[in-house]
């Protein structure tokens, strides 16, 4: 395969210690990690993915401006390695699935059959199944 485009995060309030694990097996693995959402409760996103990406000691991942990507100011370049950081999940899914090429895998996880999210207001309805065929659906457009 060519590219490994992982879409992840981590909970807020639930086990900060091991973000930086989580980053650091994430890069062994993926060309591009896209940081994102997983119920940040009060948490900080920011927060919780500064933490994440202090595990990543690859050198050859640069931090991408997903707002100069999304405003076509900028491209992912193939063959670089990047850390792209989109707090809403659903858009994260949606870039995810945009940039990938035939052969790229986008794997998705921490929230997979969970019903909610939660970004600090409560339990919002959460279908990740249903929000990546979405996104299939409208990149097939």
């Amino acid at each position: 395969k060519k590219r490994l485009i992982h879409v992840f995060g981590s909970a807020g309030k639930r086990d900060a210690f091991k973000r930086p694990e989580m980053g650091q097996v994430s890069s062994e693995y993926a060309d591009i990690i896209i940081l994102t959402s997983e119920d940040p409760r009060s948490e900080s996103i920011d927060k919780i993915n500064s933490e994440i990406i202090k595990g990543i000691k690859d050198q050859k991942f640069g931090i991408a401006d997903y707002e100069r990507i999304k405003n076509q100011e900028s491209k992912i370049k193939e063959n670089k390695k990047y850390i792209v950081q989109i707090p809403d999940r659903k858009e994260a899914i949606g870039f995810a699935i945009s940039i990938a090429d035939k052969d790229d895998v986008v794997l998705l996880t921490g929230k997979g059959h969970e019903r909610s999210i939660n970004y600090g207001r409560g339990e919002q309805p959460w279908d990740e199944n249903e929000i990546a065929l979405s996104a299939l659906r409208d990149r097939g457009k």
